[in-house]
């Protein structure tokens, strides 16, 4: 079960198999790690959101060149 807290992009997961959290590098925690990070604020403090707005922008450019080179109509650029 994933939990976001209040929106936030930092949800904590039970098990360490490949998650979407985990491909965009999205802050996450354990649910054993929740407790002790002592609440919402310090949960969305806790993360980095340097590499997920990376990996977004370079899926973003990329998915618009495949909509592109494939005929298909999109406002995306």
């Amino acid at each position: 079960m994933k939990i976001l807290f209040l929106g936030s992009p930092i949800a904590p997961h039970p098990n360490p198999k490949i998650t979407f959290e985990k491909i965009m590098n999205i802050p996450h925690v354990s649910i054993d790690e929740v407790g002790q990070l002592g609440g919402v604020h310090q949960l969305v403090q806790a993360g980095d959101y340097d590499e997920p707005r990376h990996k977004y922008t370079v899926l973003y450019d990329r998915f618009a060149q495949f909509l592109s080179e494939n005929g298909v109509g999109h406002r995306l650029e």
